[in-house]
């Protein structure tokens, strides 16, 4: 009996000590960035790019939600009238926005018969801007996020005009430059959404990660494991490799290599992806969005 009280007391400590550590590394990675005061100055910049004229007044902001994940560490959502914001309190930066006031007008799925409306009369009655003013508009809203010199380092690698339902929106995405073999030694992506009704940006996403040490897995070995891994797959051809840093509730971030592969599948070729532990080369169990 005295044995399971003892037993019993060390996994209610260890529970404590466990739920304790996960709330510290929150309050930790927050208690030097103030959400309401990144999303303020970042309305401040923005605002008048995306609205298309200065704002009279100064915008409620108000805390939402807050959560972890393994690309931008702790985040909180901070919410407005304006727009909806999400900053990343590990890094101090907004990696997410949307303004309210410019997203794309839905236009009627059916006709009044109820007949299916086609996509390219969707088209014809919301966009009224060229795709080139639309990236130029997006070109001008990065500038403001993003240092000339890194931008300059940044490939397009999404410019089309795409429905969502019953809207339809400009998606631009640039990313990391590549060398030569497919490798990235650090992520920045940068998404920006037009309205092409009006011309102006509606959504904005930034994830920076880099890792600043020599990792002992080098690309050609992570191919491998990789290929290993996933040998029950026909024609496996592995596209891109780059190098980032995890983040983690309660420790160190982890490097790793997300790593994007093509396979041969019944239905064609099918995308694939996973991350490896650059340090220990263990498959982590993680997912990863290949942009």
């Amino acid at each position: 009996m005295q044995l399971f009280r003892v037993l019993r007391l060390i996994m209610v400590f260890g529970f404590c000590a466990v739920a304790g550590a996960l709330i510290f590394a929150e309050v930790a990675s927050s208690s030097n960035v103030d959400p309401i005061e990144v999303a303020r100055a970042f309305l401040e910049t923005n605002l008048a790019i995306s609205e298309g004229a200065p704002q009279k007044r100064e915008p409620s902001l108000v805390l939402g939600s807050s959560g972890f994940d393994r690309t931008t560490g702790w985040w909180r959502i901070i919410d407005s009238e304006l727009a909806t914001i999400r900053v990343s309190t590990t890094t101090g930066h907004v990696v997410w926005a949307v303004f309210k006031g410019g997203q794309p007008t839905e236009v009627p799925v059916v006709d009044s018969s109820g007949r299916p409306v086609s996509k390219e009369r969707i088209r014809s009655e919301t966009v009224r801007v060229s795709r080139e003013d639309a990236l130029g508009a997006a070109m001008t809203f990065a500038k403001q996020q993003v240092a000339q010199c890194e931008l300059e380092n940044l490939d397009l690698v999404r410019n089309e005009l795409s429905d969502r339902g019953s809207h339809v929106a400009y998606h631009f995405v640039w990313r990391e430059r590549a060398d030569d073999d497919g490798v990235a030694y650090g992520m920045d992506l940068v998404s920006i959404s037009v309205n092409p009704s009006t011309g102006k940006v509606f959504e904005y996403k930034h994830l920076t990660s880099a890792v600043d040490h020599e990792v002992p897995i080098r690309p050609d070995r992570c191919r491998s494991i990789v290929e290993a891994e996933h040998s029950g797959y026909g024609g496996l051809r592995i596209t891109r490799l780059t190098l980032v840093s995890l983040h983690t509730q309660d420790g160190p971030e982890v490097p790793a290599w997300a790593v994007t592969f093509k396979v041969s599948t019944l239905l064609g070729e099918a995308t694939k992806s996973c991350y490896v532990n650059a340090d220990t080369g263990d498959i982590l169990n993680e997912t990863l969005d290949p942009y």
